[in-house]
């Protein structure tokens, strides 16, 4: 034991609050996965569209990197030129759905936006329109997200592309507006 002085560079490192803030990053990755979860749960038939939207053989060269284990279990032996888009969401809807892969889930979010960068950049765009640290915003009133969405279809987007986008990316729209405006149902 030493005789030095506890100032508050010793105290900080000691306290007990340093163990916390790892917690606090588990919490957060949790919550992050939580919220990924529930994105995709919330896009319902439009997943079958992105997952569709996505070139099969690109989605299993990169599921071979990112989750060898569904790679094996599904692709392994395969010629990736021969399995095709509906393969493709019949074994990617259950991972996502049923086993809800995070891996699966983030590689398919990674993949879409850089596949749709033009709606993506868009959305991107007008979020940053209200503050250009889109991560600070807590949440986008009604009729501003109305009004994007209005733009969104004017430079030609579809109402899946943006409903895929939105939920993806953590667009803070209100659920009730994303589920009246931008759902499925909202077609009908």
């Amino acid at each position: 034991m030493t005789d030095k002085p506890l100032n508050e560079e010793t105290a900080t490192s000691n306290s007990p609050d340093t163990a916390n803030s790892e917690m606090s990053e588990e919490e957060q990755m949790e919550q992050e996965i939580e919220e990924l979860s529930k994105s995709f749960s919330a896009l319902s038939s439009d997943l079958d569209a992105l997952i569709r939207s996505l070139k099969p053989a690109h989605v299993i060269d990169n599921i071979r990197r990112v989750d060898p284990v569904v790679f094996q279990r599904y692709f392994r032996g395969f010629r990736l030129d021969k399995i095709g888009r509906g393969r493709l969401v019949r074994i990617l809807l259950p991972e996502v759905r049923e086993k809800e892969n995070v891996r699966v889930m983030q590689l398919l979010t990674l993949l879409w936006n850089k596949a749709n960068g033009k709606v993506y950049s868009a959305v991107r765009e007008l979020v940053e329109s209200i503050n250009p640290d889109v991560e600070a915003i807590e949440s986008i009133d009604d009729e501003t997200a109305e009004g994007f969405v209005k733009v969104l279809k004017e430079k030609g987007f579809k109402r899946p592309a943006i409903h895929i986008c939105v939920r993806l990316n953590g667009v803070r729209f209100s659920d009730d507006f994303i589920e009246k405006t931008l759902s499925p149902s909202a077609e009908n």
